[in-house]
């Protein structure tokens, strides 16, 4: 919740993930719909995407034992530093 971006909405402040978490769920959930949307982030905000943090975070949660997917996760986020 520190790193939320805090953003007017009907007159309250609403806290919203950074794209950073957002990508790092998303990842780390794996499915088909989470991986187009990690696609879409990164063609918006890819410049932007603080890329040390999320290979921080990915490799710390790829590393949990009993989740297929996690490994899968440092895949998928090395795939998309790497120039196309």
């Amino acid at each position: 919740m520190a790193r939320a971006t805090r953003v007017p909405l009907a007159g309250a402040l609403v806290p919203f993930a950074t794209a950073e978490d957002l990508v790092i769920h998303k990842l780390l959930a794996g499915r088909p719909r989470d991986v187009e949307d990690v696609e879409g982030v990164v063609r918006r905000r890819g410049a932007a995407l603080d890329w040390a943090y999320l290979h921080r975070w990915v490799t710390e949660f790829s590393q949990v034992p009993g989740r297929e997917a996690m490994p899968e996760a440092l895949v998928r986020l090395e795939s998309l530093i790497r120039p196309r």
